[in-house]
């Protein structure tokens, strides 16, 4: 055991002398393990140092190495290595585990590659690790969030659904206070939409909500019955679709209201409403031709329209408007026509022009040789509850633009009424009170005064000029003083021209920041490094399209060549074009066969610099598929003219 982890170590020392370079850049975040004996692997200083030991501590492990792994993980990603035929992969890529000094879990994001040992055997594997603890921690934190938004969800309505997109029950709630007949959770998850108790008609249009809310991207609503333990309950219902960036559906949210009492009790008041003469509803009585004979009171009170003015018209020809809905009117002709009883939601307007919403019913009356004498049309005006609606689609606007990008609060400002509201999420992130009552005023005193208040007030106001959304990174001071970064999202909605309202969403991504800050100082480190290296540090991808890409070369190739780095990098082609025209041939075609093979590439060829000087250069780089090509990590360094030319 002792011989194998000693052929290990003697295999890294060769390979890190060959591509010293590169493994700078590395810092020998890297270990090498056999494929024929997994229990034999051998981690550098830096891998061991990351999982808390220091070098002194692992320096001689008895002949045993400790359990580092989780043995399935290891298992699983040396298996990815073998193939059908026999072969071998050269490389592959997987997630493992790996255990902490201080017995945590750690991830690591692990590409190995098969190197050869002395003998030549290809049995032992280099495998380059990325940490990606933070990155898996944060996962956790946001399923954790997402469940705290769809806790929020599940407190909307009286039943909610989450269904997925082959339309299967995965998620069941009911308020307990309007507990549906008793019924069990597990009657409704795992069934399909069609197996809990939907008519045909219902289901129907039920996934037509569903379709318009994944197309148009909005909540959609409509009405359903459902029939169990032989009682019928009527709900409203509002469906919204989430999709995933490439616009597929993922999941489906119904938040329902149990509207059976008063779809019970509008029943009872439309009936009595035929034979009583007064009523504080809109009554309307016509001819078999729909034309009007009467009105009562209230119907002249709410509309402004007088008995003698109306009489003998139609009722479409002035209560009809600009947003009355052609489809619903079209209902209400034709069950005219076919002399049937019908009722739905519509908007009517004032002699004034004002709009108003009515539920309404249209009941024929029939004589007693069943000849149709007139018609009696019942309207309660429900204007107040629609607006009342709007504003809970408003809140599962904000709720769902949540659950879509983790944990943010929403927010919104009313013009008409200059009032400005926020989630609970959105007064935590600025460490106010739960009573607190934002004003634009005090909103904007939040952000730090300079670019950042300046930003937002230019951004705000572009919005409600011209409706143009904005999505801003800035700074903001809470109520506490504490200084954090914040991502504000802003949408309009705009009528007539005029913006009506704005709204959008507000994160907390101090954090991030932080964590980017780190990167790009870490990023500054790793190039400096790569500037000092004697030579030049290359990153060169070849697509499988054919184009080419050069992310990155070291400040040393100017040296080489006499051309700055940022020139080579805006300019890929530069390189090739330095080439002396009698290596070109060679240089593609190693290139090329690296590119089909994945084999290293090593070549030495002359280049001509721009001071037209000839010179000799040798590059080497290791090779990498990725999804949509190649890439190559190595370096170009100046050598002496061979003594053969």
């Amino acid at each position: 055991m002792i011989e194998k982890r000693q052929e290990l170590v003697d295999i890294f020392q060769t390979l890190k002398t060959t591509n010293n370079a590169l493994f700078n850049i590395l810092g020998n975040q890297v270990w090498l393990v056999s494929l024929e004996h997994p229990d034999q692997y051998w981690l550098t200083d830096s891998a061991c140092i990351s999982l808390g030991f220091d070098s002194f501590e692992l320096a001689d492990f008895g002949g045993k190495n400790p359990d580092f792994f989780y043995e399935n993980d290891l298992n699983d990603f040396l298996e990815g290595f073998k193939q059908p035929n026999g072969n071998k992969k050269t490389s592959h890529s997987k997630k493992i585990r790996v255990i902490h000094k201080n017995g945590k879990t750690v991830y690591w994001q692990c590409t190995g590659f098969i190197v050869e040992n002395q003998k030549g055997d290809s049995n032992n594997l280099m495998v380059v690790f990325d940490d990606i603890t933070d990155k898996m921690e944060n996962e956790v934190r946001n399923r954790f969030e997402i469940k705290k938004v769809k806790d929020i969800l599940f407190r909307q309505g009286d039943l909610v659904l989450v269904i997925d997109k082959n339309f299967y029950i995965t998620e069941y709630h009911q308020n307990r206070d309007k507990e549906l007949l008793f019924t069990p959770s597990d009657f409704f998850e795992g069934r399909h939409l069609s197996e809990i108790g939907f008519s045909d008609a219902d289901l129907r249009e039920f996934i037509l909500a569903i379709n318009e809310s994944k197309s148009e991207e909005k909540t959609s609503d409509f009405e359903f019955s459902l029939v169990l333990n032989g009682t019928k309950e009527n709900y409203v219902a509002s469906i919204s679709s989430v999709n995933d960036e490439d616009g597929q559906l993922q999941e489906i949210f119904c938040i329902a209201r149990n509207q059976t009492e008063t779809k019970i009790e509008e029943k009872r008041l439309q009936e009595l409403a035929l034979v009583g003469e007064k009523t504080t509803d809109l009554t309307i009585i016509t001819d078999p031709y729909c034309k009007i004979t009467w009105v009562n009171q209230s119907f002249e009170e709410h509309t402004g329209y007088k008995l003698k003015e109306v009489y003998g018209k139609y009722p479409s020809e002035f209560l009809r408007g600009p947003e009355t809905d052609e489809k619903t009117v079209s209902l209400v002709d034709k069950a005219i026509k076919n002399k049937k009883s019908i009722q739905g939601s519509i908007i009517n307007y004032t002699k004034s022009g004002t709009k108003y919403w009515v539920d309404f019913r249209i009941d024929p009356v029939f004589d007693e040789v069943g000849m149709c004498t007139h018609f009696i049309s019942i309207e309660r005006d429900v204007t107040k509850r629609k607006a009342d609606e709007y504003e809970l689609m408003v809140t599962r606007e904000h709720l769902l633009e949540t659950n879509r990008v983790g944990r943010v609060g929403g927010w919104s400002y009313d013009v008409a009424l200059d009032k400005v509201y926020w989630t609970d999420v959105t007064k935590e992130i600025h460490e106010v009170q739960p009573d607190f009552e934002p004003t634009i005023k005090k909103v904007i005193q939040f952000y730090k005064e300079g670019q950042s208040r300046d930003t937002y007030f230019e951004v705000g106001m572009s919005a409600l000029k011209t409706g143009k959304s904005y999505d801003v990174e800035l700074q903001v001071v809470t109520a506490k003083g504490n200084e954090i970064w914040v991502r504000a999202k802003g949408k309009t909605e705009f009528k007539d021209g005029v913006c009506k309202r704005l709204y959008g969403t507000f994160q907390d991504i101090d954090s991030f920041k932080k964590i980017e800050k780190k990167l790009k100082d870490s990023s500054l480190f790793i190039k400096n490094i790569a500037d000092h290296v004697p030579g030049c540090v290359y990153l060169y991808q070849m697509f499988d399209d054919g184009s080419s890409k050069l992310p990155f070369v070291s400040e040393g190739i100017y040296n080489i060549s006499g051309v700055k780095a940022e020139e080579v990098i805006s300019r890929p082609s530069l390189i090739f074009e330095m080439i002396h025209p009698e290596d070109v041939t060679n240089v593609q075609n190693l290139t090329y066969q690296s590119y089909q093979e994945l084999k290293k590439w090593e070549c030495s060829y002359r280049i001509v610099t721009t001071s037209s000087d000839e010179k000799w250069v040798r590059g080497m780089s290791s090779p990498v598929r990725f999804e949509n090509g190649v890439s190559w990590f190595g370096f170009l360094q100046e050598i002496e003219a061979p003594k053969s030319i």
